[in-house]
This record gives C-alpha cells, sequence and structure tokens, in this order.
C-alpha cells in the first residue's frame, strides 16, 4: 500500500513540475515577446541556411539482389586499358545461373559482337542493369522478372576472354558503379 501512494505521489509531482516550467515559459513570452520572436526567427534562419529543414534523402540506388551466387570482382568500374569499362566483371563458372538484381522489365534480350548474349531489364526510379556474354538466356523481351529470379546462365559470348559475368547499372541511361549497391569492392 505504501509503494502505491508514493508512485501516485511521485506522478502529481512530476505533473506539477511540467505545469511549472509551461506556465514559466509563457510568462516570457508575455514578458518579452520580442526576444522571443527574435530567438525563433534567429534558429530558423541559421536551420534554413544549414538546410536542416529538410528531411534526409535516401540513396537513389537501392541494395541489389547478387547477380551470381558467389561475387568475385574480377575487372573493377572506371578507367581500364585507356577506355571507360561502363560495368564490372564478376567471376563466373560456364552455366552458372544469373539473378535478376531488381524487379524490372526485361526490355533487352538479344546478342552483340560485344555483350554477346545479353540482357537488360527496367526497374522504377529509372534504373536499369545489364547482364553481358551469357552462355543462355532464360527470359524474353517484355518478360516481368523479381529479383532473385533466373535470368540466364553465365558464358563467355561476345567480347569476352572468358567465363565471367558483365554486370552494370544505369541510372537515367548513365553508369553508375554497382559494387557498393552489391556490397562488393
Amino acid at each position: 500500500m505504501e509503494k502505491k501512494g508514493s508512485i501516485t505521489g511521485l506522478l502529481l509531482l512530476q505533473g506539477a513540475l511540467a505545469l511549472f516550467l509551461v506556465l514559466v515559459v509563457l510568462v516570457l513570452f508575455w514578458l518579452y515577446p520580442n526576444q522571443t520572436t527574435q530567438a525563433g526567427d534567429w534558429l530558423s534562419s541559421k536551420m534554413e541556411e544549414e538546410n536542416l529543414w529538410a528531411m534526409p534523402q535516401a540513396e537513389t540506388v537501392p541494395t541489389l539482389t547478387a547477380p551470381l551466387n558467389e561475387l568475385v570482382v574480377t575487372s573493377a568500374f572506371g578507367e581500364r586499358e585507356g577506355e571507360e569499362h561502363q560495368g564490372i566483371d564478376l567471376d563466373a563458372q560456364e552455366g552458372e545461373p544469373v539473378y535478376a538484381a531488381l524487379d524490372g522489365t526485361v526490355t533487352t534480350a538479344a546478342s552483340s559482337d560485344s555483350y554477346g548474349n545479353w540482357i537488360e531489364l527496367t526497374h522504377t526510379d529509372g534504373l536499369s542493369t545489364r547482364y553481358a556474354h551469357c552462355f543462355v538466356l532464360a527470359v524474353k523481351e517484355g518478360d516481368t522478372v523479381s529479383a532473385g529470379d533466373l535470368i540466364a546462365l553465365a558464358g563467355d559470348t561476345g567480347d569476352a576472354d572468358g567465363v565471367h559475368l558483365h554486370f552494370e547499372l544505369l541510372e537515367d541511361g548513365q553508369p553508375v558503379d554497382p559494387s557498393a549497391a552489391l556490397g562488393v569492392s
């Protein structure tokens, strides 16, 4: 019984203290209206200068599902032999499953001299991914896929020096280094 009384007393004391603090703030606003307005204006201007009102923006590139079971980068994004390498090369075995990195739609499932058998998936937010040098394509143009769906088997078709998956990430049509989104370096 004593314990219940002491908890009730503590709650009443906290409520009284909160009411007292609210009254102090109201009195200060009443006594010093210009100073509190100036302080509020100053704080607002500082927050605008530092852009503190803005909500933090998420990165535009989401985390990607691994396109292969094991990710070993054999050639990084960027400068390579005097040319721009617009994706990353991932070590693969002939016939190894290749998976969609994000939900999307197959916009290209074709063959070319450089990419060999390749796929382009279009995703939301202006993103697209490309998978090149595939041995076999398991999807066709217009198919809808989910992240992790089998889309191809790895190979060495086109202008490839050995079996690997050439993987590209594009944002609004511009190549972006996919390493961080895949958690590889």
